[in-house]
């Protein structure tokens, strides 16, 4: 007969499991200047974040299904003539474990485009805010106090 500890080794983890374990495993991902963004700051891109979970993904069995919830389609002219559509969306990602628990967060992406491009934008900026808050993954930026910044506190009165 096993032992208990063997038995729960064994049992399958439920979603709330595996996203502790995803974001002990995953540690840190740091802001990148990406190449061809034509960005001039660093930040954490839609391909940067599933190339960094990717993996214990796969390796946990976490599979995630969108839906969205809400969508928002505007078109504005701008100088010259140029229209640029705007995509708004309100995003519901759900979480799988193997087990069949499941999770959902909820995000919103906002994207803008002289082409046909913007909802796809609009859902890449959704499931990269729900990665990052769902796995809560740190940027290993330094503290204010490190990086020689002033602190702030509020001051009541």
């Amino acid at each position: 007969m096993a032992s208990k500890t063997e038995e729960e080794a064994a049992a399958p983890l439920n979603i709330f499991q595996i996203i502790s374990r995803i974001s002990d495993e995953a540690g840190a991902l740091a802001k990148t200047m990406e190449q061809g963004s034509g960005l001039k700051f660093a930040f954490r891109g839609i391909d940067g974040v599933i190339n960094h979970l990717s993996p214990y993904f796969q390796k946990y069995g976490v599979v995630v299904i969108p839906a969205v919830v809400d969508k928002v389609t505007s078109t504005r002219e701008l100088q010259g003539g140029k229209a640029i559509t705007q995509t708004d969306l309100t995003v519901m990602f759900t979480f799988y474990a193997p087990d069949g628990s499941s999770v959902a967060a909820q995000t919103v992406g906002l994207a803008q485009d002289y082409a046909d491009r913007s909802a796809a934008q609009a859902q890449s900026v959704a499931l990269r805010v729900a990665l990052l808050q769902t796995f809560f993954l740190p940027t290993q930026d330094k503290s204010p106090e490190a990086a020689g910044e002033e602190t702030q506190r509020y001051i009541d009165g």
